[in-house]
């Protein structure tokens, strides 16, 4: 495989001038994963734009790997509509952990949905590693607000047909209002059995992601004023539940769940195909 352009983080002996590679940031805080320094590196892959961190435990074992890539997704046209195969793809593994993978057509503001996973929600949420995904690889990871950070009660309800497009069916679609990124809440649905699509919303239509203006596929949110689809991919059956800091609920995937379903399937009044105003609309770019 040809390598062009490769960006290390890098530690440089001042002593010597001797490249030591990527750089090792300590993470200080406790985490149940065991990870006490994380490594990151950057690069262009065969025009694809990818960036990789690799969590080390006390022994320098790598047990936790969050990857991301930026170019044509082989499989992207099997998990939403479109005309091309452009996106992104995150994967993620931890040691004793389920992998999880991610893809999506949106490339800039790259949004992981809430976790049932405690120990990776937890990991991910620390201040080190949330700032070095979001910094350097334009990951944004929830971290779900306490209870003194809102001015209201948040909770989870079936998703109203109104936040939905009319095909296909949004199965066991639930709606929250525990939005970590923003005033708005988030939808999350299943698209097959270990399959689910996730997207922020509902805000103002066609805008970009901090509230301003746009134009075309350039916006974050689309004319339904919800953001891109992510396509979560799970190794098991599950099933949507509301799941809580404390007393605090918001939706999220429980697997492996064989019980019966707590939202139920939703067929919306959105029309599909619709784009944003200006140049290059992306009209199918938030589709589902």
């Amino acid at each position: 495989m040809k390598h062009v352009g490769i960006v290390s983080l890098v530690a440089i002996t001042s002593a010597c001038g001797i490249d030591s590679g990527p750089e090792q940031i300590a993470i200080e805080q406790q985490n149940q994963l065991g990870v006490v320094a994380i490594e990151l590196d950057r690069a262009q892959v065969d025009g694809n734009r990818t960036f990789e961190m690799r969590g080390l435990d006390a022994s320098g074992q790598v047990v936790a790997r969050v990857g991301m890539r930026i170019g044509e997704i082989s499989d992207l046209l099997d998990h939403v509509p479109g005309l091309d195969r452009f996106g992104s793809e995150i994967t993620m593994s931890f040691t004793g952990h389920e992998p999880r993978r991610l893809v999506s057509r949106e490339t800039e503001y790259l949004a992981i949905p809430p976790s049932s996973d405690a120990a990776v929600q937890e990991f991910l949420a620390l201040p080190p590693i949330s700032d070095a995904l979001a910094h350097e690889a334009g990951i944004h990871v929830p971290e779900l607000r306490v209870e003194n950070a809102y001015d209201y009660y948040p909770y989870t309800v079936q998703c109203p047909a109104s936040y939905m497009l009319t095909s296909p069916t949004a199965v066991e679609c639930c709606w929250s209002s525990n939005n970590p990124w923003g005033p708005s809440g988030y939808t999350y649905f299943a698209t097959s059995a270990t399959t689910w699509s996730y997207r922020q919303g509902p805000s103002t239509a066609c805008r970009a992601q901090n509230g301003g203006a746009c134009n075309g596929a350039s916006c974050y949110y689309g004319p339904m004023g919800f953001a891109r689809a992510v396509i979560d991919t799970y190794p098991s059956v599950g099933h949507m539940r509301t799941f809580g800091i404390g007393s605090w609920p918001y939706c999220g995937v429980n697997y492996p769940d064989y019980t019966s379903a707590e939202f139920g399937n939703v067929v919306g009044t959105g029309s599909t195909g619709q784009g944003c105003p200006g140049g290059g609309t992306g009209a199918y770019q938030w589709d589902y």
